[in-house]
């Protein structure tokens, strides 16, 4: 799912990326996501993934927008960029479904989406925190949690970058 996703995001920004390669991937996706049912968090990435890059099925988007108040804060940023991907009025709910995270991370110093007390942690948490930014951009241009989600996310590159690929994946992209 990263790897499709991420060669949709560069081929979008300009990239030479054969859109056979991200054909294949998807179908790879497609024919895996029963497996990803074991794994919720998993699963929510795969649909974002296809969503994002060309569509997911609607079984699969219902499935995890059903399993959404067990999920991270990450798949569930995921889950409303899925949606909004898809034109799903469900969006809607799954980015105010996101409104706890994103206020609980503002009581923070540091206004992160999870802990931030480790370099993984870290990692993680920018992770969640650009998911999160994206679909709450998506959603709503003139948000006031824009800002404190944007401010994390800056605050946290180290000499102009971030500490690793997982980290600087996802707050470099475009909503």
């Amino acid at each position: 799912a990263y790897v499709v996703s991420s060669l949709s995001l560069a081929k979008s920004a300009g990239l030479d990326v054969r859109a056979d390669v991200i054909s294949r991937g998807r179908d790879y996706l497609k024919g895996h996501l029963g497996e990803g049912l074991n794994s919720p968090e998993t699963h929510a990435y795969m649909v974002y993934a296809l969503a994002s890059t060309g569509g997911a099925p609607k079984a699969a988007i219902d499935t995890v927008f059903a399993r959404r108040t067990t999920l991270s804060a990450r798949a569930r940023a995921q889950l409303a960029l899925a949606l909004q991907h898809q034109g799903d009025a469900r969006a809607r709910i799954a980015v105010e479904n996101l409104d706890d995270v994103v206020k609980a991370a503002q009581a923070r110093p540091d206004a992160s989406v999870g802990e931030a007390n480790d370099a993984w942690s870290t990692s993680a948490a920018i992770e969640a925190t650009a998911f999160t930014l994206m679909a709450y951009v998506r959603h709503d241009l003139k948000s006031p949690l824009i800002g404190p989600l944007t401010d994390f996310l800056v605050l946290r590159r180290n000499g102009g970058r971030w500490r690793n690929t997982r980290a600087s994946s996802r707050p470099s992209t475009p909503p």
